[in-house]
């Protein structure tokens, strides 16, 4: 679900630029401000979607974990979206363009990686034994 989260956010970028490419002041900014969200949205996704788990305490039926589902893209979205306007007013200097390519290449590394292959061997909240 990550992985999708990432890669469509990537995708809805591609889009949102062909739709505003005449509006947009400075393209590097909007680029780099709508990347480093990119490289949020799977953590913004993760946080959220823990909530249910974390306040119901038991797993959800089908269909709630559907309706969700939904809740956690909408809220996402939005969250994305207040992070993008604002981010696109910054001015991101070598360092930081560097930084967030870096950390999306590795992103589409492991997404399609672990895609592909054997998941990682160490989950998020189970403890790893030698």
């Amino acid at each position: 679900h990550l992985k999708m989260g990432f890669f469509g956010y990537l995708f809805l970028i591609g889009i949102d630029f062909l739709i505003k490419r005449k509006k947009i002041e400075n393209k590097r900014s909007f680029a780099f401000s709508r990347l480093l969200t990119s490289l949020l949205v799977p953590w913004i996704i993760f946080i959220i979607w823990y909530l249910a788990p974390a306040i119901i305490g038991l797993p959800l039926s089908f269909g709630w974990e559907l309706a969700w589902a939904m809740i956690v893209v909408f809220i996402t979205g939005i969250l994305a979206s207040i992070i993008d306007e604002n981010t696109e007013k910054l001015k991101f200097n070598l360092s930081v363009k560097i930084i967030i390519i870096g950390l999306a290449l590795i992103s589409i590394f492991i997404f399609i990686l672990f895609s592909f292959g054997d998941g990682p061997w160490v989950d998020v909240f189970t403890l790893h034994e030698h």
